[in-house]
């Protein structure tokens, strides 16, 4: 029975584990209205309280704002907690894959909080702000590595990678840069450094007109890379045979490519 009980994944982990990273595809999302509507000094540099208090002012709409994002945060922290206890409870001897990256989640988890507590504190540049951006990026794909491998265990493990796999790895990792660069771009207020397009300023290298130029250039960039790479995705996922939702799941994401800009 006991043996039994530990092979098949532990449901209300993977339940608690979906529903966080629910939640922090909810955090980031109200972190970039948060910057939208430059409220993130909506409750001045205090933290953890709002200017002195647990519950902000009805009538100041940016301390709301900021003080949801932090509600949200807060929530996260009490379901990390509890997915640590059942990932122990649940996974400890039989995958350790699910410990491993529970454990890296609730890290970075700690290191954004604090990161997030110091950019309000001391009003910290937009460099430090990205920063913070990137640990929540990197918390969502911890969690969600944990739950899908709380939920799926392949019979074996590959040694080596394809060209798929690769391609998956890089599009990932430039769609990372372009979510953080674009933040960046937004913060430093170098959303019209370069007024033209696909140039800037008439230069495809403008990097002696100043830093702003260079930051919304260094996106652009990412972005063009980003496409060839999907496309040459797309083309190795029809060639290669791959299942109709990974076909499906990349022809999407070259879809959504434009909405990157």
């Amino acid at each position: 029975m006991n043996e039994q009980t530990l092979s098949k994944p532990p449901r209300a982990f993977i339940n608690l584990a979906m529903t966080t990273v629910l939640l922090t595809v909810g955090l980031i999302v109200f972190g970039a209205i948060v910057r939208v509507t430059d409220s993130g000094l909506g409750c001045g540099n205090s933290w953890p309280l709002c200017d002195g208090t647990v519950i902000p002012p009805l009538d100041n709409v940016t301390a709301w704002i900021e003080w949801s994002h932090r509600l949200i945060a807060m929530l996260i922290g009490l379901f990390g907690i509890g997915m640590l206890v059942l990932a122990w409870r649940g996974y400890r001897k039989n995958n350790r894959a699910v410990i491993t990256t529970t454990f890296i989640a609730a890290g970075l988890f700690a290191f954004q909080s604090g990161l997030g507590a110091v950019v309000v504190i001391f009003d910290l540049p937009p460099t430090i702000v990205t920063l913070h951006l990137a640990s929540a990026m990197l918390l969502l794909g911890a969690l969600l590595l944990s739950a899908i491998f709380a939920w799926h265990r392949p019979p074996t493990i590959p040694t080596n990678r394809d060209v798929v796999t690769t391609l998956a790895y890089v599009t990932m990792a430039l769609s990372l840069i372009i979510i953080l660069t674009g933040a960046l771009v937004r913060g430093s207020g170098a959303t019209l450094a370069c007024p033209d397009y696909p140039l800037c300023n008439g230069e495809i290298l403008p990097f002696n007109q100043g830093s702003l130029e260079t930051v919304h250039m260094m996106h652009r960039f990412a972005v063009v890379g980003l496409g060839f790479m999907l496309i040459m995705l797309v083309w190795y996922m029809y060639r290669g045979g791959r299942g109709v939702l990974l076909r499906r799941l990349s022809v999407l994401a070259l879809d959504w490519l434009p909405l990157a800009r």
